[in-house]
């Protein structure tokens, strides 16, 4: 062993006594997590030396590349949560109020004129007769006043004349005189409600007591008179009927006054109530709803729906209650409650393509993590190698500023020997010629220091402002280890572990994915539709202007029927009433087959999948291809590096020692200065050239690693304590 190597072993084995344990400051090891959350701002480097790890830790929060990369896994893995989303149960509830308004429909406005003429022609017929009921009371004419001329009180016929101007034949208006009692016993319904109903309860009465059987008061006359001669011819004793009968009648004609004041008077004020005619209608409503909506992967939705409405019509400006103008309609409550399932029946119960898109969103999402991953060992990769070219432009630059040091000393030295004429000039100028020739290659080397500080700083995404603020390398090159890899564990370990080749892999589950949903889309679909539920419908009663004429003033019903309490459309207790109301069952089935022609939109979806899924499969087979091509190309090139590596280690310390003594040997004139100097030359060369093969092996070995995908590892990987790992002890150690 030479004394160099003794003297370098000593002085590494106090370094390792005196020195704390490097192993772990060359360890780096960052949460995934904290990839998603870069700064704001690339940071500046810490001192103006910077470690490996410290260089790659950088690297891996900073570099915008991998920054970015994390990021478009985050917009994927969004994708897939809102391709997910999907499926999830959608709860809803909602309030709603409608308010329209239109002109009144002319089928109503001829309901409401008609309605006005009746009244009209009632309360002018009555009056009428009221006049001449009270003439005969009075003795003006002892005759029964005939009864209104424009109604027939048997068939409840109103005949009433039109406006002028209308070309059509008179008005003719029924409507039913049997009296509510008989109605009830014949197991008729109730009458609506309307402002003729009293009207007709006075008419029925009315009819018993005046009647046409005798057309006119001269028939009656005529009968009269023969009665009395058939009583003087046969002496039958007929005069006290016939006076009791004239009596009889006579004492009607008060009763009948009194109906016809009674029927003229209700008829006026009715149509005093019902006011003008109504020129527009509205329609409000109120609404509560809530329901659910289930999707399933299977193609199968479940939904159902609660609804809650109350609403009423009317004209505007116009009460509710018919007497007074409104339309007739009570306040209605309709609510239901229902369930319904949709169920496709083709395409494989529609599973492969309603699920499709979210199973290619899965996959995508994994895909783009990978590629995050292989991100993070490219731009590993890539700050290894500025590190070692770093490291070896800093080690060039120190050995030429070594020589350059000794140059100058032979340039001294053989000035002091030509100054004693012990040399010729000429060696002084070869001497000067030597060093200038190594200043120049000097300023090369710093030239390619500082273009290897800013490449560094660029791999680890650092922020600097001048070449000052740019860091130098703290660690020298690493041992290189004994022996090479075996090239089948290397091709096992690239074809598992290289996430670029994950990445496609799913990139082509996810073409498939969609290309298969694609060609499902293609068929025609059958849909079974189910529903079901329950539905009611409450109508509250008339809100009357006038609660007291809610019920009659007379009726042969003891006691009278209990009645809920009006309810308008906004009032809760209409809502209650219905929902305590009787809930009845309805069901819907339908089945809906779509048959699609052409269908372009499918087709090209179709063509588009299956184009990305070939070019995925071509992609991934061709990276595979590649990488295996690189393995072997690279394990072949650091077997060549490493027996160089050698070569020139055992070069370089044979040289060294040659040096060594060339300026002892010059020194005592043994040598000349052109041994010297070639010597000098020589060792600087192979020095520079053992570093050249110590980069170009660690490089090759960094290559290796990153296309056996072993350049990073990932710990716990797919879990919140997902961390990148690396290590710099096989590429770096403490100089």
């Amino acid at each position: 062993m030479s004394s160099r190597s003794a003297i370098t072993l000593v002085v590494a084995c106090a370094l390792t006594v005196m020195l704390p344990d490097q192993g772990a400051a060359q360890e780096v090891s960052v949460l995934a997590a904290d990839l998603f959350v870069p700064d704001a701002k690339a940071p500046a480097p810490s001192g103006p030396r910077i470690t490996l790890a410290e260089a790659v830790q950088l690297t891996i929060r900073h570099q915008p590349r991998i920054v970015q990369a994390a990021q478009a896994a985050r917009i994927a893995a969004g994708l897939h949560r809102a391709e997910r989303g999907v499926f999830d149960l959608a709860v809803r509830t909602g309030v709603g109020f409608e308010y329209t308004q239109q002109p009144v429909l002319p089928f109503l406005l001829d309901a409401e004129e008609q309605k006005r003429r009746v009244l009209d022609v009632i309360a002018d017929s009555f009056t009428d007769l009221n006049v001449a009921m009270r003439d005969a009371i009075a003795g003006l004419h002892p005759d029964p006043p005939p009864c209104p001329f424009d109604i027939d009180l048997d068939t409840g016929a109103i005949l009433f004349a039109l406006p002028p101007g209308v070309n059509r034949q008179p008005g003719l208006l029924t409507f039913d005189l049997v009296e509510q009692v008989e109605q009830a016993l014949q197991g008729g319904r109730e009458l609506p409600l309307s402002p003729t109903g009293d009207l007709e309860d006075m008419l029925s009465g009315f009819r018993d007591l005046c009647s046409q059987q005798l057309n006119g008061s001269l028939e009656q006359r005529l009968l009269d008179r023969l009665f009395r001669r058939i009583n003087l011819a046969g002496d039958l004793g007929l005069e006290g009927a016939l006076i009791s009968g004239s009596q009889a009648l006579n004492e009607t004609f008060p009763l009948l006054e009194e109906i016809s004041e009674a029927v003229a008077t209700r008829a006026r004020l009715g149509l005093e109530r019902l006011g003008p005619l109504p020129e527009d209608q509205f329609r409000r409503s109120f609404s509560l709803s809530a329901g659910f909506t289930k999707p399933f992967r299977s193609g199968l939705t479940v939904s159902g729906s609660l609804l809650v409405q109350s609403e009423e019509e009317n004209y505007r400006d116009k009460i509710m209650d018919p007497t007074h103008g409104g339309m007739g309609l009570p306040p209605r409550f309709p609510s239901h409650a229902s369930l319904a399932l949709d169920i496709p029946l083709g395409n494989g119960f529609g599973s492969t393509a309603v699920a499709g898109p979210e199973r290619s969103a899965a996959s995508t999402s994994v895909a783009r993590t990978e590629q995050m991953r292989h991100t993070v060992a490219e731009e590993v990769y890539r700050t290894v190698l500025a590190y070692l070219n770093l490291v070896a432009a800093h080690e060039s630059v120190r050995l030429l500023e070594e020589s350059a040091a000794r140059h100058a000393d032979y340039v001294k030295l053989t000035a002091q020997l030509v100054t004693a004429e012990e040399l010729p000039k000429i060696d002084l100028a070869r001497a000067q010629a030597r060093a200038a020739s190594l200043s120049s290659s000097l300023r090369e080397a710093r030239t390619a220091l500082a273009e290897a500080r800013i490449s560094l700083v660029e791999a680890a995404g650092l922020d600097v402002d001048t070449l000052d603020d740019t860091p130098l390398a703290s660690e020298a090159f690493a041992e290189p280890p004994s022996g090479a890899p075996v090239l089948d564990d290397l091709l096992r370990l690239a074809s598992s572990r290289r996430r670029d080749t994950r990445a496609l892999e799913r990139v082509r589950e996810a073409s498939d994915a969609l290309a298969r949903a694609a060609r499902a889309n293609l068929r025609r679909t059958f849909t079974f539709n189910l529903s079901g539920g329950f539905s009611n419908l409450y109508e509250s009663p008339f809100p009357r202007f006038l609660p007291d004429e809610e019920d009659p003033i007379y009726s042969d019903f003891e006691p009278l029927p209990e009645r809920d309490s009006p309810a308008r459309y906004y009032s809760p207790r209409g809502v209650y009433r219905s929902m305590l109301g009787r809930w009845e069952p309805f069901v819907v089935a339908q089945l809906t087959v779509s048959f699609p022609f052409g269908n372009n939109r499918a087709k090209g979806r179709l063509a588009q999948a299956e184009a990305t899924l070939r070019s995925a499969e071509i992609e991934l087979a061709d990276t595979e291809r590649v990488i295996r091509q690189n393995v072997v190309e690279v394990r072949n090139t650091m077997q060549t590096t490493r027996e160089a590596v050698e070569h020139y280690r055992e070069v370089v310390e044979n040289v060294l020692e040659t040096r060594d003594g060339s300026r002892q040997l010059f020194e005592a004139g043994e040598i000349t200065l052109i041994d010297a100097l070639v010597t000098e030359d020589e060792a600087t060369t192979d020095q520079l050239t053992l570093v050249r093969q110590l980069q170009l092996y660690f490089s090759t070995l960094a290559r290796l690693k990153y296309e056996a995908g072993e350049i990073v590892s990932f710990a716990n990987e797919g879990t919140d304590a997902e961390a990148v790992q690396f290590s710099a002890t096989d590429f770096v150690s403490l100089p």
